[in-house]
């Protein structure tokens, strides 16, 4: 036993290496050197953040993750703290068979080999212990466990110093990861107007990851929701559907040729006009969205 331990001891992040091969050749630790990764496992508060996070990122795609976040949850809660809460914390619902740390490693495994889906993911569920109520009936409850998750998200990105761009994107996804959107067009468009599609689709990924982790009674129709919502968002691109101020049919000068003042007014006018296309009460033509602008443009607020 004492190899492991002294390759462990020269360079802690070994250990991580350790765990993301094991995954990606779906092979087996050693005893000893299970052992061995418990025990030196504090070595890694001493590696760089930037060395961690680049293994993490590596390990995180593995065919083999599942099996290593579930039998070596403490070596990652060395430098991902919120882990430590989060392993066996049953969750009393009958939407969840597995407690939070095993639907967590479960739904990183479920989801595509993306390193943003399985980051989001292993981070979405980060806040349930510390949201969590049981009801008079024994019914389990998180309540606000998405924001306090992107808290820990961010918290956690920042400590590992993930670029900005990959922070914010990852603490969005993990606080919308469960809002309820409905697989109607205009729904669609409006999350296409926040999120952009790139973003989007990868939400709708991490959402079909968490609906894989769910109970059996459930899982058909959880994914069934989501196969709808992707179904949506491939005809509204399809058909080339407006979606955000860049698609309108007009654009600032037009809004100026109505009336509207220079600055920020033209922002509110171009602003309004997209919401007005997305919820389709007015089609994304030229003439027409002209004529509305010049009959609005008197006001100031909503042009």
């Amino acid at each position: 036993m004492g190899e492991p331990r002294r390759r462990f001891e020269e360079d802690a992040l070994r250990l991580m290496r350790a765990l993301r091969f094991a995954g990606a050749y779906d092979l087996r630790i050693v005893p000893e050197t299970a052992a061995a990764l418990h025990e030196k496992r504090e070595g890694l508060r001493f590696v760089a953040a930037e060395r961690l996070r680049a293994e993490l990122d590596r390990f995180l795609v593995t065919a083999g993750v599942d099996r290593m976040l579930t039998e070596y949850p403490d070596i990652l809660a060395v430098f991902l703290p919120f882990i430590a809460p989060m392993v066996g914390f049953e969750q009393h619902s009958v939407y969840h068979h597995l407690d939070v740390w095993r639907h967590t490693a479960a739904c990183v495994a479920a989801a595509i080999p993306d390193r943003d889906v399985r980051l989001a993911l292993l981070l979405h569920d980060a806040g349930k212990p510390s949201r969590f109520t049981l009801d008079e009936e024994g019914h389990g409850h998180f309540y606000g466990h998405a924001p306090a998750s992107a808290s820990i998200a961010e918290e956690t990105l920042r400590a590992l110093k993930y670029d900005r761009k990959t922070r914010e994107s990852i603490v969005r996804l993990v606080r919308y990861h469960d809002t309820p959107i409905p697989a109607e067009p205009p729904a669609v468009k409006r999350w296409l107007c926040r999120f952009g599609e790139e973003e989007f689709r990868l939400l709708i990924e991490i959402k079909r990851g968490d609906a894989k982790g769910h109970a059996p009674s459930v899982v058909s129709a959880s994914l069934a929701a989501v196969d709808a919502l992707e179904q949506c968002l491939d005809t509204v691109i399809a058909e080339g559907a407006c979606f955000s101020v860049r698609d309108l049919a007009v654009d600032g000068n037009d809004v100026m040729a109505c009336g509207v003042p220079a600055g920020p007014p033209v922002g509110k006018a171009l602003a309004r006009l997209t919401e007005e296309v997305i919820e389709g009460r007015l089609p994304n033509e030229r003439e027409t969205l002209l004529e509305f602008l010049r009959g609005n443009a008197g006001t100031s607020e909503k042009p």
